[in-house]
């Protein structure tokens, strides 16, 4: 894509095998329906949701970690389309002669950066999270070379170019045809698709969350709380903000549960250091306004 956002006009570039077919289908398709029945094609985006085991899940699976590796520069547009929304799109073409022989591009209402879809995840699952740079042309290598050595053995390559194209190729749409002729209009926005998203997940079985395991992940817990609150992990406080409970950060091994109101923020842990799991029990630090 060379201008995003691109529109059912723009020069159509496929980048692969998958979007090659689609794009190939579509005049089979005017041919075959020539005459004889209505048919409206929809071009959507990156589909997500409930449902779906595989394409947000990856990047889902990587941030419940903890730790997501960026190659390149994070700033490639993505245009995510949560399923709820496609769902609309399809019913508003049921309707006779609605669309009939036109084009329609299908997303959410905005396109984002991957690194802000990385960290709409990271909300969205309420986790801490580190986003360390890598070049990304050594992987594009790497892809073409793991990809051509699995072939002839039938193996799905653990990575191969067009999982890499994630990284480098700008996909962003103009939806304005679907909103003037269709009516359509995406009810469902990024923040409240990722929720849902993972909430399916975790429900499904697919995604584990695991809690914080290191003192790392314990700090980076700590360091929310001083950035939210301005409060000092060694319990010193600020002018608005105290520390209560127990606050020394040794032998914090897991974060179990962090809440807050206007007034006060409790954060859980289990202190384990020298103590067997078994024998872990529970510490609370609350932070309080000051009176």
């Amino acid at each position: 894509m060379d201008h995003p956002p691109a529109n059912e006009d723009a020069p159509i570039q496929p980048a692969d095998y998958y979007q090659r077919t689609k794009y190939e289908a579509e005049p089979l398709m005017k041919q075959l329906t020539a005459g004889k029945m209505e048919m409206v094609i929809l071009r959507p985006a990156a589909i997500y949701g409930p449902g779906d085991p595989e394409r947000f899940f990856m990047i889902f699976k990587r941030v419940a970690r903890g730790t997501f590796p960026m190659f390149g520069s994070g700033k490639t547009l993505y245009h995510p389309l949560y399923i709820d929304n496609l769902v609309d799109a399809f019913m508003l073409c049921l309707a006779p002669g609605v669309g009939n022989g036109r084009e329609y591009l299908i997303a959410d209402e905005h396109y984002y950066p991957i690194e802000e879809i990385v960290k709409g995840v990271a909300r969205a699952l309420d986790v801490p999270l580190r986003i360390p740079h890598y070049p990304v042309w050594p992987v594009v290598a790497v892809g073409h070379v793991v990809e051509k050595a699995c072939k002839p053995f039938g193996i799905t390559p653990p990575i191969f170019p067009r999982r890499v194209d994630w990284y480098r190729q700008n996909r962003a749409f103009d939806i304005t045809r679907a909103k003037r002729e269709l009516g359509y209009v995406p009810r469902i926005d990024l923040d409240e698709g990722l929720r849902r998203t993972g909430r399916w997940y975790r429900e499904q079985g697919y995604l584990q969350i695991e809690q914080a395991s290191d003192l790392a992940q314990v700090n980076a817990r700590m360091r929310e709380l001083n950035e939210t609150f301005g409060v000092m992990r060694n319990g010193a406080g600020s002018n608005n903000w105290v520390v209560d409970g127990a606050h020394s950060a040794t032998g914090f091994a897991m974060v179990a549960n962090m809440t807050w109101t206007d007034a006060t923020v409790t954060a859980s842990f289990t202190r384990t250091g020298t103590v067997l799991p078994s024998k872990a029990k529970p510490v609370h630090l609350t932070v309080r306004k000051k009176k």
